[in-house]
């Protein structure tokens, strides 16, 4: 869920930042965000759209956390 709400804090600052009035404005300011203090960890986000990082998916079993993939 921290994914979800660094997605909202990440809208609400591109907003403030851009003083935006349509989608375009929008768009752009996220592209500049760099270094984004989120819940889940820090976020930048490239020209194009993309933020290097992935979210990753663990399973307890057996008391330990096991990474999971798409491959499992």
């Amino acid at each position: 869920m921290a994914v979800g709400y660094d997605a909202v804090g990440l809208i609400r600052q591109a907003c403030a930042t851009a003083n935006i009035a349509k989608g375009e404005d929008l768009k752009r300011a996220l592209y500049t965000i760099k270094n984004y203090k989120g819940a889940s960890s820090d976020i930048s986000i490239n020209e194009k759209g993309s933020s290097p990082q992935y979210e990753h998916m663990y399973q307890l079993r057996n008391g330990k956390f096991i990474l999971v993939n798409s491959d499992s």
